[in-house]
């Protein structure tokens, strides 16, 4: 399986390579602005998910050795929470799919925190074995992670 995990921007000019699913990660806040991606033979199936860049208050997100953010995310009002429905959502329609699948997109806005851990949650859930994600990606967010590996030993 590949595996792009990109900015919005990037995935805005985005073109797949072979038979592709796309996962788009959208802020709840983003109702305005929210064009689709560009349209490509490649695309098998393309799903969006609305939820924004915070976390539980008891929860603790940690960015390396030095760095802890123990504040509820960047919440400006902003109110969707990811959880673990929300996670077997994103499991249950990548199975659907995922037989004729080689390729996989997935994009938030910056491409550094909530797409980055739901990438690095497949690739451990799925058993792709892609290597260097967590060096690649070091600001993932860690709390979707979780919630996401959580899930799929629920389903």
């Amino acid at each position: 399986m590949d595996l792009e995990i990109l900015s919005f921007e990037k995935a805005m000019k985005y073109i797949p390579p072979k038979n592709s699913y796309g996962i788009r990660i959208l802020n709840s806040h983003w109702e305005a602005y929210n064009p689709d991606l560009p349209s490509h033979d490649h695309w098998l199936k393309i799903n969006e998910y609305k939820f924004d860049d915070i976390w539980p208050r008891n929860w603790k997100e940690f960015h390396g050795e030095d760095e802890l953010l123990n504040i509820y995310g960047w919440n400006h009002g902003r109110s969707v929470l990811f959880d673990e429905n929300l996670a077997k959502k994103i499991l249950d329609d990548f199975e659907e799919v995922k037989s004729g699948v080689e390729n996989i997109m997935i994009h938030c806005v910056h491409g550094a925190n909530r797409s980055p851990a739901v990438g690095m949650a497949m690739n451990d859930i799925y058993g792709w074995e892609i290597e260097g994600l967590e060096k690649k990606f070091p600001k993932y967010r860690k709390y979707v992670y979780e919630v996401m590996v959580g899930a799929s030993k629920t389903r």
